[in-house]
């Protein structure tokens, strides 16, 4: 069975759906390709307001499909390529302006860690198994993913992910901070709460302050000036005006995003 990532729209909530049965969800090229994509589209969805990042089968991704390796080395091209393809895939979900949950289960393994990474928040279950294998592949971890991972756990146990390449269960990825809650059972049930507290509020105001908060873990060099220009276009939107007239008229506010 080929693997394949698809979206999934249901009321507010915007879903992005990886499968490879036959590999645990292991990413082939084509899948990184395909998480672009979709990303892409999830941006584009104006019903979505949050995008859920899971993978089919009960377990998230076991990695990238290391099967295509011995191929892809031979011709370094193909190889700087594929690695081009990955970090476009999950720079897309890292740069989603709509907030992201990583509803992880089973394997989240190397590249699976690094798309859960590049979400907002990440939620996993008892059974959820976390590495970093880099160390015993003689490669190296991708820097923007090992930036954004050192940004949520700190610089210490990052290394200790990469230098050691052992598996973590879910409850030291919580203890870590990697995940905000581990849960038996329906996953959803454990972000639920979020997803709707978040459908309440302006997705201009969202958006913006998650573009400031990604541009701090990037260390973008115009941070300060991409604030500034969200300030104004925050003030000058139509929810703001929205706001003010609810507050005035005691009811709650119709945020549209604009």
């Amino acid at each position: 069975m080929v693997g394949i990532v698809t979206t999934r729209v249901t009321g507010f909530i915007g879903e992005i759906i990886i499968s490879n049965p036959d590999r645990k969800n292991a990413m082939s090229s084509a899948m990184w390709r395909e998480l672009r994509n979709c990303a892409i589209d999830m941006q584009a969805n104006d019903y979505a307001r949050v995008v859920i990042l899971r993978g089919a089968d009960g377990t998230f991704v076991a990695g990238a499909d290391l099967t295509e390796f011995k191929a892809l080395r031979e011709d370094t091209d193909s190889f700087t390529n594929y690695l081009s393809n990955i970090e476009d895939a999950v720079s897309a979900v890292f740069n989603l302006s709509k907030p992201t949950i990583a509803a992880v289960e089973g394997h989240c393994i190397g590249g699976g860690l690094a798309i859960a990474a590049a979400c907002d928040f990440r939620y996993a279950t008892t059974s959820s198994i976390f590495q970093i294998p880099s160390a015993r592949l003689g490669l190296s971890f991708p820097e923007h993913s090992v930036r954004r991972i050192a940004s949520l756990i700190g610089i210490t146990n990052t290394k200790r992910l990469l230098f050691t390449a052992e598996r973590i269960t879910a409850q030291e990825a919580k203890e870590m901070g990697l995940v905000s809650d581990v849960i038996e059972g329906d996953i959803r049930a454990a972000f639920e709460h979020l997803c709707v507290a978040i459908q309440d509020n302006a997705p201009l105001s969202i958006t913006a302050s998650k573009r400031v908060l990604n541009g701090y873990i990037s260390q973008d060099k115009d941070l300060d000036e991409i604030s500034s220009q969200y300030a104004y276009l925050t003030v000058a939107s139509r929810d703001f005006n929205e706001a003010l007239t609810a507050m005035e008229e005691k009811r709650k506010p119709n945020f549209i995003g604009k």
